[in-house]
């Protein structure tokens, strides 16, 4: 096999790969940038994931999937928002619910619809992709996330709104006592936090695969949010980052194949986070997170 074939298998998956990492980072970014925190965004991806899977086999329509996939999402952004910012719930705590909560209903879901732990059957329709070799093919949303992560840190760093966001973010009393309408940016930055989740769960179910899987988005979300300090709070380095991790992800399986080295399955189960613990045990003091990020704003 030539070099340029071994560079092309190996790269396209990675960044098929790093997909849902960029838009649930570059969402977490943005979301943690105004002082919230969403840890329940495994949960997002994987109800979005079970969402999208199954409404685009029942009702035979991949728009119709990703759109109801969304509109749960937003709802449960809007929960979220409800007990984080009306009823000053502790956000970590919110979060981990939702992650439960989420493991559990996508199983009863399947159970309740089909009768089985599993779809019958995959979906029709996938999202689409460009073909660059007969075996590879670059998914859309390629371009969607990386358009995303580039308008982000646009929108954060060089508009006034980005920097009332970095401003809440600091100090929302300070924030609120000039005026700004914290809740109001943090509830909007919720929704994009949940719908970006949304989005990476989808691809998940119905880009990478053509079905849902109990489990199957297998701590992407988790690793979202190591991107996310890994970042510096950064969008586009939270791109990068995303395609460190979906290197890790695509390796394990790109050696066997390629050149026929086996291991045990646990090694390709284990490498995203070895690197993650030691991306983030390599950066942890050297990054800034925002001064209230967790922390309830309660209005006087």
């Amino acid at each position: 096999m030539r070099v340029e074939d071994l560079v092309v298998t190996l790269l396209i998956p990675t960044v098929n790969f790093s997909i849902p990492l960029m838009l649930a980072s570059i969402g977490e970014v943005s979301l943690e940038r105004a002082g919230i925190i969403n840890v329940g965004l495994e949960g997002v991806m994987l109800i979005s994931a079970f969402v999208s899977a199954v409404s685009t086999l029942i009702f035979n329509s991949l728009i119709i999937g990703m759109f109801l996939s969304i509109i749960i999402s937003v709802l449960l952004a809007s929960f979220f928002s409800l007990l984080v910012l009306k009823l000053n719930a502790d956000q970590i705590l919110v979060g981990l619910g939702m992650f439960i909560l989420a493991e559990g209903i996508t199983v009863i879901g399947l159970y309740a619809i089909w009768g089985a732990p599993y779809m019958p059957s995959p979906v029709s329709y996938t999202i689409p992709s460009i073909t660059i070799t007969p075996q590879e093919s670059l998914s859309y949303f390629t371009f969607l996330a990386l358009a995303l992560g580039f308008l982000l840190y646009f929108i954060i760093f060089k508009t006034k709104i980005g920097l009332l966001i970095r401003a809440i973010g600091e100090d929302p009393e300070v924030a609120y006592s000039t005026g700004m309408p914290v809740s109001r940016i943090q509830f909007l930055l919720i929704i994009l936090n949940f719908t970006l989740g949304s989005l990476a769960g989808s691809f998940i179910s119905v880009g990478i695969n053509s079905r849902f899987v109990p489990g199957m988005t297998a701590g992407d979300g988790f690793i979202a949010l190591a991107i996310t300090a890994f970042s510096n709070w950064n969008p586009l380095i939270a791109l990068g980052g995303s395609i460190l991790f979906g290197f890790t992800l695509d390796l394990p399986l790109w050696l066997p194949i390629t050149f026929g080295i086996s291991y045990p399955y646990q090694f390709s189960d284990m490498l995203p986070y070895i690197v993650m613990i030691a991306v983030l045990a390599g950066v942890i003091k050297k990054v800034k997170p925002p001064k209230s990020l967790g922390k309830t704003f309660k209005k006087d």
